[in-house]
């Protein structure tokens, strides 16, 4: 049986160069090309050589030395933790683990691992050919795998009580490993532990010396430098013996580097030679620059480390040399723009402290315009002296209109302006100096004084904003105030209730000019019947129902609305009753009483009054007594005639 089994596995298992094993009597199937981690730190090594069984033949430990790791990056590796893992690979069992799951036939219950006090590997190792998929879960039927179940014990003792196994002396394995009747002994005297190789690569490289176009990755044609890193992620040092390259292209497909070939067909690089600095594991360098004239076009730039292929030094990935590629976009260079003098025109009105309108005439290449303030007509362009565009000292400089109203100015200086045209990012000659302009005249500046809530009969009363009546038509009533210069332009106001704009109380008239200073007579709206509850009123001067102010020179066009606050209130009331001896019942309009006895009285309210007060009145004068429910009545009047008693009640809030 056993030789039976021994023909089987050297006559039907062969390895295809993907890692697919098939066995041409019973049937066909496949074992995956085991992933291997990444390489980390120094700390691990590597096994590589080849071990031999007379049965299976040699069992290789590295794709390096079958020149294989292209096709199947296989290795077993002795982790820090003295462990070994990954697969070893047999042309007539395929894949063997090092890292298989128990539990084990045997003691020890681990897996293969080196005991560094004897330097003896113990645990085991398993073929996977004896797994029905990959190389762990359920076993192939009995029948197809001859009754073996795979295990490869790494050291042990013989059935006659003999000592065996693999032994790791310095870089060197001796000793065998026992695989049962199929694999037999497996002598490991050719394996050695190697050495961690370094894995060159490089990052994206930067590129200085362009004048970029405002566009991000773009930039005119010029004289660029290249610069780069290069790293080491391996767990060996690089030594000094390897050189690296710029490469650049005018691909045009994402995720592919066609490099750029010159009219013989050659492909373009700068070649940098770096042979004095070798590289230490999981480090980084910088690698020499390199200054070059670049042309129109969309370029893709990269670094390779150890390039080109095939290095120079031995590496963990040659796959990973070159980093990932920067594009940039090359325009061609426009002409510098020389735009004309700026004409600085003083305006009728100055805002606050003043006000001036400069204007220039447009340059056909200019893309944007930069504008510069000075108080002599020598002053120099610079930063302290270019303007915002928006004047709102946020670093917004650039214009792209062709005037600009400069406000913020001292009243009675003087000023001169001068303009820069810019092509994208390059500024052309700044003009001279515009002819002097000084601000003189105060610009208006309309804000409302004072809002109101008010009653919209013939003689109003004025609300408090607090408790404005429900269910009583009102209007709103503002006052408008003129705090700057004075205008003779009429304008509109509006008012708004609760934010709603599309339903505006647009005053009933225009307002005639206001002088400086000047306050309006007040301004009020349609009569409305707000709800019940808080609202928010808020009133614009020179602010129709739609469009822009009448009054388009003020100081500030941001404080020509104010907010009021008014809130519709239940009005208080209050019922008054009496209880009458005749019918039994409280009434509201008499009640008889005995003399001596105490009325009876009761009231409800209504509105959430904050006070009430119940008063007594009869013929002769009033008294008061409020919060009374019964009172006392004085003795019958002369002659035992019946006095007339009457009551009230008074509810406010």
């Amino acid at each position: 049986m056993q030789r039976s089994i021994k023909r089987i596995l050297h006559g039907l298992y062969s390895p295809l160069s993907c890692g697919i094993v098939s066995l041409a009597l019973f049937f066909v199937f496949s074992v995956a090309s085991p992933v291997l981690a990444a390489h980390q730190g120094a700390a691990e090594h590597t096994l590589s050589g080849f071990a031999w069984s007379s049965n299976i033949g040699w069992l290789g430990f590295n794709c390096v030395d079958s020149f294989s790791c292209a096709v199947s990056p296989y290795r077993v590796t002795l982790e820090p933790d003295r462990t070994l893992t990954g697969y070893a690979w047999s042309s007539s069992v395929g894949w063997v683990s090092f890292t298989p799951s128990g539990p084990y036939p045997e003691a020890p219950q681990e897996r293969a691992r080196l005991n560094v006090s004897t330097g003896m590997l113990t645990g085991w190792a398993r073929a996977c050919t004896v797994f029905a998929s990959g190389c762990s879960g359920s076993l192939r039927p009995d029948s197809e795998r001859g009754g073996w179940d795979g295990w490869i014990k790494l050291s042990g003792n013989t059935r006659d009580g003999d000592s065996y196994g693999v032994r790791l002396d310095g870089d060197r394995f001796s000793g065998f490993s026992w695989g049962a009747d199929v694999v037999g002994w497996v002598n490991w005297s050719n394996v050695r532990l190697s050495p961690e190789l370094p894995d060159l690569t490089a990052e994206t490289p930067t590129m200085t010396g362009l004048t970029p176009t405002g566009q991000e990755g773009a930039y005119y044609e010029g004289t660029a430098t290249l610069s780069g890193v290069i790293e080491n992620r391996g767990g060996g040092d690089a030594p000094g013996t390897f050189t690296n390259e710029y490469r650049w292209s005018l691909r045009g497909v994402e995720g592919s580097f066609e490099p750029f070939r010159d009219g013989a067909n050659t492909p373009r690089a700068f070649f940098l030679t770096d042979r004095t600095s070798p590289l230490s594991h999981d480090s980084s360098r910088s690698v020499s620059s390199h200054t070059f004239v670049i042309g129109v076009g969309t370029w893709y730039m990269d670094l390779c480390a150890d390039y080109p292929r095939p290095g120079s030094i031995a590496e963990t990935d040659e796959a990973n040399n070159c980093g990932p590629a920067l594009k940039v976009v090359i325009v061609p260079t426009l002409p510098s723009p020389s735009p004309s003098v700026p004409a600085a025109l003083a305006p009728s009105c100055s805002a606050g402290a003043g006000k001036i309108t400069v204007s220039w005439v447009p340059v056909i290449s200019a893309t944007s315009y930069r504008l510069y303030r000075g108080s002599s007509r020598d002053f120099t362009p610079a930063d302290a002296t270019l303007i915002d565009a928006d004047s709102a000292r946020d670093g917004v400089q650039d214009f792209i209109v062709t005037s600009f109203t400069d406000s913020l100015l001292t009243a009675g200086a003087t000023y001169y302006y001068r303009i820069s045209a810019l092509s994208g990012a390059v500024s052309g000659t700044p003009s001279p100096a515009s002819a002097p302009a000084t601000p003189s005249v105060l610009c208006p500046d309309l804000v409302v004084e004072k809002i109101e809530v008010v009653s919209a009969d013939a003689n109003p009363n004025v609300f408090d904003p607090a408790s404005v009546p429900a269910d009583t038509p009102v209007r709103f009533r503002a006052v408008i105030k003129n705090q700057g210069g004075g205008t003779e332009v009429k304008f509109n106001n509006q008012f708004v209730v609760d934010e709603i704009s599309t339903r505006p109380y647009t005053s009933d008239r225009s307002l005639p000019g206001l002088g400086a200073g000047a306050i309006s007579s007040p301004v009020q709206s349609d009569i409305v019947s707000p709800t019940i509850g808080p609202h928010s009123l808020t009133v614009c001067a020179d602010r129709p129902p739609a469009g822009a102010g009448n009054v388009t020179d003020e100081t500030s066009e941001t404080n020509n609305c104010r907010t009021l606050t008014f809130t519709v209130v239940t009005p208080p009331s209050a019922t008054l009753e009496c209880y009458d001896k005749v019918t039994g019942t409280y009434r509201t309009d008499y009640c008889i009483v005995d003399y001596g006895e105490k009325p009876k009285l009761r009231w409800n309210t209504g509105g959430t009054p904050t006070a009430c007060e119940a008063k007594g009145d009869w013929k002769g004068g009033r008294a008061t007594i409020g919060g009374i429910e019964n009172i006392t009545l004085p003795p019958s009047g002369a002659g035992g005639s019946p006095l007339e008693y009457f009551f009230s009640i008074e509810c406010s809030r």
